[in-house]
């Protein structure tokens, strides 16, 4: 599965460049970096969210791509803050879906992602 992602202005460095192209990690990334985020409870009992900042680099590098020819990073480097948080959350939408779709098996790592329930 890709997802294209509209970008809030035009990067250049291999061309003008105003779209980001996400797909759908693989298996074999995520048995390389494992989960992207993990949640755990702080020492006041509450849940929190622990990115692993490596992982998300890594999957973000390997899973997303620009229109035209060069290396990626060229751009990836010159993304707007937005720009790069759009693009960080379109590559954890595909963990979020998956989370989503397998909520039936458990998890041999004990982790799940974002989003957190509320203590209301």
């Amino acid at each position: 599965m890709t997802r294209r992602l509209t970008l809030s202005r035009t990067y250049t460095g291999f061309g003008a460049v105003t779209e980001a192209i996400v797909r759908e990690p693989t298996g074999a990334l995520y048995f390389d970096h494992g989960e992207p985020y993990e949640r755990q409870i702080s020492a006041a009992g509450e849940p929190v969210i622990i990115e692993n900042t490596a992982a998300v680099r890594a999957y973000v590098e390997a899973c997303v791509s620009f229109p035209g020819e060069g290396d990626p990073t060229v751009i990836l480097r010159q993304l707007s803050i937005p720009d790069a948080r759009a693009v960080k959350a379109a590559v954890l939408d595909f963990f979020m879906d998956a989370r989503g779709s397998s909520a039936s098996s458990p998890s041999s790592s004990g982790t799940a992602g974002p989003p957190m329930p509320s203590s209301d």
